[in-house]
């Protein structure tokens, strides 16, 4: 449900009464919203790189695992993604999880 729709819906329906209340809900609302952006931009991203071989062979890319879970800390909470590590054929000991 559209994140504005559910705030109106739970407001209009008294779930919602106090002004401090609403605001933590409502921050908290915009946390879980926020973290299923950046989940969904961390797959999208990660099949990108995936599916374009010659923008990974231009960059030094090798993929190295493929799927394998990742999750980070961030002020927004637990981010969780499938990812593939890839190396830098350069220097071997650098990798970029996405």
């Amino acid at each position: 449900m559209d994140l504005g729709r559910k705030i109106i819906k739970r407001t209009e329906n008294g779930e919602i009464q106090d002004l401090d209340l609403m605001a933590k809900d409502i921050a908290e609302d915009c946390r879980i919203s926020a973290r299923a952006m950046v989940e969904a931009t961390l797959k999208y991203l990660n099949e990108s790189i995936r599916k374009d071989k010659n923008e990974r062979k231009q960059r030094g890319l090798v993929i190295k695992e493929k799927d394998r879970p990742r999750e980070i800390y961030t002020e927004l909470g637990r981010i969780r993604w499938r990812g593939c590590g890839q190396g830098d054929r350069v220097e071997i000991n650098k990798f970029r999880f996405t």
